[in-house]
């Protein structure tokens, strides 16, 4: 645990065409989840786990907890197929020690030299940035030489 927060010692993520990355879409609320308001919560690690998976991952009804502490949550109008997902929110993402992209598809080169860039900060992938771990991104020779050659 790190500041209220679960550290995962790796995370392995993809990217979509549109910069979404774990079920997370541009402009949508779930990006909004923070790192605020976790003294609310009074469990336990495994009490906390049990608690989100119960209560806070939910389709359709109201979060006992606010929406910016959940670890877990839940998207029920995704915009791409299947509409209902769950997922991880940014700050777990951001506590993580390592956080893998791979992407082996050489039609996101403009897509990821755009991340790298940081010219679109509103893309999700952009917005995973490890407070204390490492990321790192794995592309195929064809994506890799796509990047560069741009």
């Amino acid at each position: 645990m790190e500041e209220g927060w679960p550290v995962f010692d790796l995370i392995l993520l993809g990217v979509g065409p549109d910069g979404h990355t774990c079920s997370l879409f541009p402009g949508h609320s779930l990006l909004k989840v923070s790192e605020s308001n976790l003294s609310q919560l009074k469990f336990s690690f495994f009490s906390r786990m049990l608690c989100f998976s119960l209560r806070n991952v939910h389709f359709g009804t109201q979060s006992k907890f606010q929406e910016d502490t959940k670890w877990v949550a839940a998207i029920e109008d995704s915009p791409k197929p299947p509409p209902q997902r769950i997922t991880l929110t940014l700050p777990v993402l951001n506590h993580a020690r390592n956080i893998a992209f791979i992407s082996t598809d050489p039609n996101k080169c403009e897509l990821i030299k755009t991340i790298f860039a940081e010219q679109d900060t509103n893309l999700p992938a952009a917005m995973v940035k490890p407070k204390s771990g490492n990321l790192a991104w794995f592309v195929d020779e064809k994506t890799f030489y796509g990047i560069s050659n741009q």
